[in-house]
């Protein structure tokens, strides 16, 4: 038996022992409730990431809701916890993007409606909605601490200057998870990352699955 052979078959070996959560009939089930739209693989580092930070001080926060696919696992993830989930997005498209974006986005998601998403999301009353342009929507914040931020806005601008919006009141420990941190397309998002961990001294661990994490 040849030398790559050998080597071939030893990884299908190892990954036949890899234990693999994420699929589930449970969690399978949950993202299938909630119209996820993202791989099972990226859902599962979203919902250990929560539950790592669950314990901390702080209220939860996704930026950048569409339909309310990841912000259904956070709901079915923190049920317990006595802790707010606060959903950011215009709920209406996204804005026009920047010279930093690798397209222009606003003729995206256009077809999320806030009072059906409201009405999925009644089982979770810890929920509350915040419709509007981001970081405008954050004056009238109705937390004190994050512990936790999940941020999905695919475009420079809006996540660069949320991040430096959200940053003070992260809890010290807290995670900020990015979405699309390693994908061509949201080349925006990166460079928005990049910068704003390098004004505040921050390190980002960047993850196979595309997503980039911070523990402030």
């Amino acid at each position: 038996m040849s030398n790559w052979l050998s080597t071939q078959i030893a990884r299908l070996r190892f990954r036949a022992s890899i234990i693999r959560p994420w699929e589930d009939t449970e969690f399978t089930r949950v993202l299938r409730e909630g119209r996820n739209r993202l791989d099972p693989q990226r859902n599962f580092v979203l919902q250990q990431f929560l539950r790592y930070a669950l314990p901390l001080t702080g209220d939860v926060a996704e930026f950048g809701v569409y339909k309310g696919g990841t912000a259904w696992l956070l709901a079915q993830s923190m049920t317990d916890s006595g802790k707010g989930l606060h959903l950011y997005d215009t709920f209406a498209g996204s804005p026009a993007g920047t010279k930093h974006d690798f397209a222009d986005r606003k003729v995206f998601y256009r077809d999320a409606n806030l009072d059906s998403i409201r009405e999925r999301f009644k089982p979770y009353p810890f929920t509350v909605f915040h419709p509007g342009l981001l970081p405008g929507t954050l004056s009238s914040a109705q937390f004190d601490r994050l512990c936790f931020a999940h941020f999905h806005l695919n475009l420079y601008q809006s996540t660069r200057q949320t991040l430096a919006a959200i940053h003070a009141r992260m809890t010290s420990g807290g995670v900020i998870l990015i979405e699309d941190y390693g994908i061509k397309q949201c080349a925006g998002v990166r460079r928005a990352v990049d910068e704003f961990c390098e004004g505040q001294d921050l390190k980002l661990v960047y993850l196979p699955t595309c997503q980039g994490v911070i523990i402030v």
